[in-house]
């Protein structure tokens, strides 16, 4: 039985997460960070560079998972759970500027 596609988590942050692989399926998953463009998300509402390392996002579709990957990247955590909460479908994985990881409705696959 096929479970869905096997995606990785690209990067060192997903290792650290303690996720390397998620199964897509009738899904999409999106990632934004600064380790390979840089510093090149840029919060419009301050004018300054995204807060967060690295974010990647799960939808229903690829264009509202890129849309939700950078801006999980400038809002804050609680935001992001609590978006994630309210609309079935939606997970999150970012890395916050101090390093930390947060998580939710994304889940490891062995």
């Amino acid at each position: 039985q096929h479970e869905g596609w096997p995606l990785g988590i690209g990067g060192s942050w997903g290792a650290k997460a303690g996720i390397d692989t998620v199964m897509l399926s009738e899904t999409a998953l999106s990632g934004s960070g600064k380790e390979v463009k840089g510093e090149h998300v840029i919060d419009p509402a301050s004018g300054k560079v995204a807060g967060s390392k690295a974010a990647w996002a799960i939808a229903p579709s690829a264009a509202v998972a890129d849309g939700l990957s950078t801006a999980f990247m400038i809002m804050p955590p609680g935001d992001i759970l609590k978006l994630c909460n309210r609309h079935v479908g939606i997970g999150a994985l970012v890395v916050t500027g101090e390093g930390s990881i947060l998580r939710s409705g994304i889940e490891a696959h062995a």
